[in-house]
């Protein structure tokens, strides 16, 4: 009989399967918690988007490519664990964290006519957090190029992005992550706007060890509604299945 280790590697291996069974998610979420438990929230984060990642469908019928940017002007959502991966990730770059220091505070479900060019975008248009951009940056994607400009340049009310499968990974992934919040012992949020958290960690000595050591580093920092009832369920049974076999 395989033991608990040797059956989590078995599905560590694999991407996330999704269905009736959820040994596939238990186990990748109790990787996920041993990892932001050793405190590191980008060893997290990157782990779970390289999961998102090898779960999905090849890429090859999407319009998105490098410096194609007309996206990466609205409002992003994070978890806390995802403000601290991107503020890890430009910590040392001090040009990108002046041009964040500088850029005009957002507010969560802002009108399009308020969005603005992200700060983490370089000069050529590519996202300069790319390896440590958010589950949310991670999925946004699209199939028709031309609806897509004409939504975000103002000439057209609706467009359909991310397919239907990808989005149903996604889901399951930002609901592990909630999970594992709650399991590791820093609580459950509905989210941050991104550039706002990230600011407020970078003004804080250490920002990332207190808050795994139990500090409300973020209380400041204006959080997102409430995550949907029927979401939030789901994440509550997430962690209750998962938490005696930690």
């Amino acid at each position: 009989m395989l033991s608990a280790i040797e059956r989590d590697a078995h599905y560590l291996a694999l991407p996330l399967q999704l269905g009736s069974d959820p040994s596939s998610m238990a186990a990748h979420l109790r990787e996920l918690v041993r990892r932001l438990r050793g405190g590191s929230c980008r060893d997290a984060v990157t782990y779970l988007t390289e999961l998102y990642d090898r779960s999905i469908a090849p890429r090859q019928d999407l319009a998105c490519a490098r410096g194609c940017a007309f996206c990466c002007v609205q409002t992003v959502v994070v978890t806390a664990a995802e403000a601290f991966a991107v503020a890890a990730e430009i910590r040392e770059r001090a040009e990108t964290v002046a041009a964040l220091q500088t850029y005009p505070a957002r507010r969560l479900g802002e009108p399009k006519s308020d969005w603005r060019p992200c700060p983490f975008l370089a000069d050529d248009k590519a996202c300069s957090i790319y390896e440590a951009r958010p589950l949310a940056c991670h999925g946004f994607v699209s199939r028709d190029l031309a609806a897509c400009i004409a939504f975000f340049e103002g000439r057209q009310e609706e467009a359909s992005f991310t397919p239907k499968d990808r989005q149903q990974v996604m889901l399951v992934c930002r609901m592990m992550l909630c999970a594992a919040h709650l399991l590791a012992g820093r609580g459950q949020q509905a989210g941050y706007e991104l550039t706002g958290a990230v600011t407020a960690i970078l003004a804080l000595p250490d920002a990332e060890a207190r808050w795994h050591r139990g500090e409300n580093v973020l209380r400041d920092v204006p959080a997102g509604p409430p995550i949907p009832p029927q979401f939030a369920e789901e994440i509550q049974r997430m962690a209750a299945f998962v938490a005696p076999t930690l």
